[in-house]
């Protein structure tokens, strides 16, 4: 699990860096419009994410873990 929490860190430092050096490769006359374009995306994207997630179907996995510890919790309890 940290493996991927690290992976996914050194991912996003490197796509803002990216990002960085997009912004600071354009016009300075223009770079002020292409920064606030910029922010409408991700914007837009984080909007559509949520609306994407409130859509989307309940994963069932919750689910069959209840199930599974109701009957661990049956199991155990007819030991004593």
């Amino acid at each position: 699990m940290l493996i991927a929490g690290m992976t996914l860190l050194c991912a996003f430092f490197g796509l803002i860096t990216l990002l960085i050096l997009l912004i600071w490769s354009i016009n300075p006359v223009y770079r002020l419009f292409i920064l606030g374009m910029i922010t409408i995306v991700f914007l837009g994207l984080s909007i559509l994410g949520i609306l994407w997630i409130i859509k989307k179907p309940q994963s069932t996995l919750l689910i069959h873990t209840q199930n599974q510890l109701e009957i661990d919790k049956i199991f155990l309890e007819g030991d004593k």
